[in-house]
């Protein structure tokens, strides 16, 4: 007998079958009680049973208004459906109404259990689905976007105004800003938090992809039967499609993306697959030395879409939120495979507040992933940071984790040369406790790239882990730079 057995409930107007149907389960371990008709299951005061064993000829109000009601009452429970040969028609409508299945007289012993079973690992899974699902709604809460600072709780005001909504969304800020963690913030808190979000990296679609390429991470989520025309792809109604770096794509093929996705959200993953309807949203990368770029990507989208935007704010704006935000970080790595570091000392929280950001969030969790790593359990102090960082010298994008090494600029006395349309350099006073040393970014590059081999004994996938990059960037670097193994 098991610990805690599943409840069968039988609702079969033949007695002489109920009763040989009870005894058979009951001897291989489950909980079972019967009732004649539909009216006195439902008037009975009992938990939500595991398996409803639902006859098709029962009197009064009738099996197929009983399964109604049940689907109602009931709606964890399975529906096993007890008939005969000569019922086809009655079984299809009663499975259009949502039974699990059916067992065909005579009711074999063997059958009857299988049929039982796989019902129950059906009920176990959706309910595991369910947890994952609530799982990820508290995961991505509001309260897992960090800090206090004006121009982010702004962007949480725009962001729970637009999740009692279903209107298309951009999402448009730097790179490293967390775009991404917005746009799952709120799909996970509007009306579709229990329907898929797909996501779809534009940023790193060749241009020579094909659309069948762009979507494959969305086959890959669904099951192979909904990919079969004519199945259950309406069960993915009403999800979210994400396009990320939308603007980063060739614009060629977004044009052929963008003709597969009607304005009203409809978009077909195959040219001869059925329709998904889902809410869409974009994120476009708004860097400083790009704006051109994004703005027309920005306007050819609102002329397609009804969009509402959200501007995620670059962390140089928000300057007040690194200290909580540091904090987060560690508590993640704690709980993690990471270090044991508890804390991070005051003067190198103040030289983390007088750093530029061009890397935004993106950098910060790098540099306190990295410091973490590589200090044991002791407190992050200020030689565990960066030069680039203790000197107030602004990295390239390159060196942040981003997306093109040509955006490198010449630096003088330790900061980027503006550029036009580009905001002028942070200025930084002098520490007079300490000198402020200048680094090149060449030298700085450098000197971090062979601490972090030196720390991982040559192993370029631990070095680039460190560093926040990918270990084909790393090997690009060393060769660009020099650096031997």
């Amino acid at each position: 007998m098991r610990e805690h057995p599943s409840t069968i409930h039988v609702v079969c107007n033949n007695s002489g079958e109920s009763e040989k149907i009870e005894s058979h389960l009951r001897r291989e371990g489950f909980s079972v009680r019967c009732f004649p008709d539909g009216e006195s299951f439902l008037a009975a005061s009992h938990p939500s049973p595991d398996i409803i064993l639902l006859g098709i000829a029962l009197p009064g109000i009738g099996s197929l208004e009983t399964l109604a009601r049940i689907n109602n009452l009931y709606a964890d429970s399975r529906v096993i459906l007890l008939s005969d040969h000569e019922r086809a028609e009655f079984c299809f409508r009663a499975m259009r109404l949502g039974a699990h299945g059916v067992v065909l007289e005579p009711y074999a012993p063997g059958h009857l259990c299988h049929s039982i079973q796989d019902a129950l690992n059906t009920k176990n899974l959706l309910s595991e689905i369910k947890r994952l699902k609530s799982e990820l709604r508290i995961r991505h809460d509001f309260k897992e976007i960090v800090g206090s600072s004006p121009v982010l709780c702004k962007m949480m005001d725009d962001l729970r105004r637009m999740a009692e909504n279903n209107l298309p969304v951009l999402f448009r800020g730097e790179n490293g800003t967390g775009k991404e963690l917005a746009a799952r913030t709120l799909h996970y808190n509007s009306q579709r938090f229990d329907e898929p979000f797909f996501t779809i990296n534009c940023a790193v679609l060749r241009k020579e992809s094909s659309l069948d390429e762009v979507f494959a991470p969305i086959l890959t989520t669904l099951s192979r039967k909904d990919r079969k025309p004519g199945s259950e792809w309406q069960r993915h109604q009403g999800g979210t499609l994400f396009l990320d770096e939308i603007g980063d794509m060739d614009p060629a093929l977004r044009i052929k993306l963008l003709g597969r996705i009607g304005p009203d959200g409809n978009f077909r993953v195959s040219s001869s697959g059925p329709t998904i309807g889902a809410r869409l949203f974009f994120s476009v990368r708004t860097d400083p030395r790009d704006r051109e770029r994004a703005e027309r990507v920005i306007s050819s989208l609102s002329e397609r879409f009804a969009l509402r935007e959200i501007n995620i704010p670059p962390l140089r704006d928000r300057m007040g939120d690194i200290e909580p935000l540091v904090k987060h970080f560690l508590s993640e790595f704690e709980t993690g495979a990471h270090g044991l570091v508890s804390r991070v000392s005051r003067e190198a929280l103040e030289v983390l507040g007088a750093y530029g950001w061009p890397g935004n969030i993106r950098e910060l969790k790098n540099i306190i992933r990295q410091a973490s790593l590589m200090n044991a359990a002791s407190p992050i102090d200020l030689g565990d940071l960066p030069p680039s960082i203790r000197t107030g010298a602004v990295r390239t994008d390159d060196w942040a984790g981003s997306i093109r090494a040509e955006n490198k600029v010449e630096s003088k006395r330790g900061e980027p040369a503006a550029e036009a349309g580009e905001p002028p350099p942070i200025d930084h006073p002098p520490r007079e406790e300490k000198p402020v040393l200048n680094f090149s970014l060449r030298e700085t590059e450098k000197r971090q790239i062979r601490r972090a081999l030196d720390h991982t004994d040559g192993n370029l996938s631990r070095a680039a882990s460190l560093l926040g990059i990918s270990r084909s960037a790393l090997y690009r670097r060393l060769e660009k730079l020099g650096i031997s193994r």
